[in-house]
């Protein structure tokens, strides 16, 4: 909605100028797609749909998705500019000729240990117009009289880097810049550089209308300098197509270069972090640079990884860059372009008139509960027979159906609120101990049956454990992905977010169990969380797999470290919408920080001193206890307050500014910065999950830690059906005993 005509709502307008101008017509695609289908051995058709769709979506006014613009760019990476001469309907022609003498011949890439494409010849006459950028310097000047485009266009191939160009067209083919990433910059250059708003571009960037956009840069430089005049509109109405601006100047620079694949250029763009020009560039001329010039030290991004020493996912030291100290400033209390608030936050599902059964059902429901049954009947079946002549086989195991496990789960809930010292102290028969609702709703015996064959995956369909595909949560794998889809779709969380750490008592022998002394369990799994900050409600969660497991969420770019990408694979769902996300040390990062905030997402939380990118001389700040001390890079502010220690946070969200703060123990009221207070206030979403569920704990020692997780996660469904409940009742009714008694209200009593 930010481009040209857009803004008068003539989207489809719009959509067809932008199609035209990208040449995603049929015709042009006849042309364009010939050296991408013939590496990929992708169908052309099916190619030219991949790439429709995917401007379709980049199209759609209502949404940024950023990772399917980079998957454009990295589609259109291998499409270039056809020579001066050709008529388009010749130049198909030619295409299909090129195209059948290649596969004729046999031309295949060659990939080597650098991860750069190289054309390996095993025919005889290399296509120029099919040979990618990489790799088209490398073909001799004895082929390039050869029959084809260039020839029959009645040119000659350019050669060598002394020769003058003057257009894109006509640029030596180290220089050349691929044509996607040049058009899509500047289809975004001609929708926001308008004569009447920024005659700056007009003069110094736009020197022959839109032309220049397409002409090749002498050197570096003058790509760094566009990118410095694209910077200074950062006061633009739309933030959006600053944005844009600045992502598409970068991958100019970056492919100027050819030094990254496109992999690793969208994960340079991703991190936000700039680093200073390297002198060992060979285009960099420091004669050319003026002493008016503009400051052209942040172009590049860093692609450092920021995360500890104890982050696993870090690199090592060696490699690791701080961030430059001149670009950390003292702030003057600007606050930063916080994301507006898109989401409908509440829940998603029509509940009136639902009973605490039918709230726990929105979760548990009849698929859930058949599976469990499915599989109980399954496991108890196969360990029959596996033992034959065993007590339990003699004793013929009775199916278990959808109502008695119901029945199941709500006598084992209610052990957590009747506290007894085992399992069969609730079917005592003492009239000082007993308790009648066990005895009439199931019989012991029936009860540990159950108990004890109760079974979530079929253990005869689990690969191996040195098999690539082997899971260690498989036994569980079906109530995690179930719980998950249920969560987020149930309830929309308000604003405030939390990232944190649970962890569930477990002490028995596993290799991914988890000491952390901090909490109060110690020992057990430990299972990530994205609860909101008001209600404790858990909106996702991930359960720890071990060090060695593999963690690659869909779009985290690659230099992330586990840390991030955990906050990443937990938060995807509810980018772009303008939550505010609150993280704890071991999470917050510089990187991280700037890769949410590109996806409209702000986030605060406390900061390791240590962590790659944080300002130096921040820390090298001494202060006295109650004073404060704070530097801001662009969106991201970075603060050092003095309590009893130094205390560092990272924020996207917050200013500088001090408010005045009670505290427990003392009379008088005390400056603290608004951060740290959002901080303490918003951050504490898991804490009151657990809080809550602390009291009605109901797991008892056991040697099957997939029947303690399944339990301990059907437990998190419970206390996610009450929240939901809580809005339709009154304060003295929003109890989690009550809603668990109520719950307890059995069929037939």
């Amino acid at each position: 909605a930010c481009l040209g005509e857009a803004e008068a709502g003539d989207y489809d307008k719009l959509k067809s100028a932008i199609l035209y101008r990208l040449g995603l017509s049929d015709e042009c695609y006849r042309n364009k797609f010939r050296n991408k289908t013939f590496v990929l051995g992708t169908p052309p058709r099916d190619f030219a749909q991949q790439l429709k769709d995917l401007a379709y979506k980049w199209l759609k006014p209502a949404t940024r998705p950023v990772t399917e613009i980079m998957d454009f760019l990295i589609l259109e990476q291998y499409i270039k500019h056809l020579p001066k001469g050709l008529s388009l309907d010749y130049a198909v022609q030619i295409s299909e000729e090129f195209l059948q003498a290649e596969v004729t011949h046999g031309y295949q890439v060659v990939q080597k240990q650098s991860k750069r494409e190289k054309w390996g010849k095993l025919g005889k006459q290399p296509s120029l117009l099919d040979t990618p950028l990489s790799g088209r310097e490398k073909v001799s000047k004895e082929n390039s009289t050869l029959a084809g485009p260039w020839s029959k266009a009645g040119t000659e191939r350019p050669s060598g880097n002394k020769v003058s160009y003057n257009g894109l067209h006509n640029a030596p083919f180290a220089q050349r810049l691929d044509l996607g990433w040049v058009i899509i910059g500047d289809v975004c250059l001609d929708g926001v550089h308008k004569p009447t708003k920024v005659n700056v571009y007009k003069t110094n960037l736009l020197q022959n209308g839109r032309t220049s956009c397409l002409s090749p840069c002498t050197n570096n430089m003058q790509i760094k300098e566009r990118l410095v005049l694209s910077k200074q509109h950062q006061k633009t109405n739309n933030p959006f197509i600053y944005i844009i601006i600045i992502k598409f100047y970068n991958l100019l620079y970056i492919m100027s270069e050819r030094v990254y694949s496109a992999e690793e250029a969208y994960a340079i763009l991703a991190s936000e972090s700039e680093a200073s020009a390297s002198n060992s560039d060979p285009d960099f001329d420091p004669a050319n640079c003026s002493e008016t010039s503009l400051d052209t030290s942040s172009t590049l991004a860093d692609v450092s990884s920021d995360v500890s020493d104890a982050d696993p996912g870090s690199p090592p030291a060696s490699r690791r860059r701080t961030a430059p100290a001149e670009e950390w400033v003292v702030p003057h209390r600007q606050r930063p372009d916080i994301p507006p608030f898109t989401a409908n936050p509440g829940i998603n599902i029509d509940v009136a008139g639902f009973t605490a059964t039918l709230f726990l059902q929105v979760f548990m429901g009849d698929d859930l509960l058949g599976h469990i049954v499915a599989q109980s009947n399954l496991y108890a079946h196969q360990q029959c027979a596996a033992k034959p002549d065993s007590y339990l086989a003699r004793q013929q195991w009775t199916p278990l159906d959808v109502p008695e496990f119901l029945k199941f789960w709500a006598l084992t809930m209610l052990m957590g609120i009747i506290k007894k010292p085992s399992i069969r102290s609730y079917w005592s028969s003492s009239p000082i101990c007993s308790t009648p609702i066990y005895p009439q709703s199931m019989s012991r015996r029936r009860y540990e049956n159950i108990l004890r064959f109760m079974h979530f995956s079929d253990n005869s369909l689990c690969p191996p454990r040195e098999h690539p595909q082997f899971d260690r949560l498989y036994k569980i794998r079906p109530l995690i992905t179930h719980f998950a889809a249920r969560f987020a779709e149930a309830y929309t969380p308000g604003r405030n977010i939390c990232v944190d750490e649970s962890l569930m008592k477990y002490k028995g022998r596993l290799g991914f169990k988890q000491y952390i002394p901090s909490k109060r369990s110690r020992y057990g799994l430990k299972v990530y969380k994205l609860c909101d900050s008001e209600s404790g409600y858990t909106q996702a969660f991930r359960v720890y797999e071990g060090k060695d497991s593999s963690l690659d969420p869909p779009g985290c770019p690659e230099h992330m470290g586990t840390s991030g990408k955990i906050v990443w694979d937990l938060l995807f769902p509810l980018m772009n919408k303008g939550y505010h996300l609150y993280l704890d040390n071991f999470y917050t990062s510089v990187p991280l920080f700037k890769l949410l905030y590109c996806f409209d997402t702000a986030a605060c939380g406390t900061v390791r001193k240590n962590r790659v990118g944080f300002p130096a001389q921040l820390v090298r700040t001494r202060l006295k206890r109650g004073e404060t001390s704070a530097l801001r890079q662009e969106e991201l502010l970075a603060v050092k307050y003095r309590d009893k220690k130094d205390v560092y946070l990272l924020s996207t969200i917050h200013t500088e500014r001090s408010v005045e703060v009670s505290v427990r123990g003392r009379a008088e009221r005390i400056r603290k910065p608004v951060c740290i207070k959002d901080y303490n206030r918003h951050m504490g979403g898991v804490d009151l999950a657990d809080q809550l569920l602390q009291p009605y704990q109901i797991m008892r020692k056991s040697r099957a830690w997939y029947k303690k997780v399944a339990i301990y996660l059907m437990q998190i469904a419970t206390h996610n059906a009450f929240l939901l409940r809580c809005p339709f009742y009154s304060f003295s009714s929003r109890s989690f005993r009550g809603f668990c008694t109520r719950m307890h209200m059995l069929p037939g009593r």
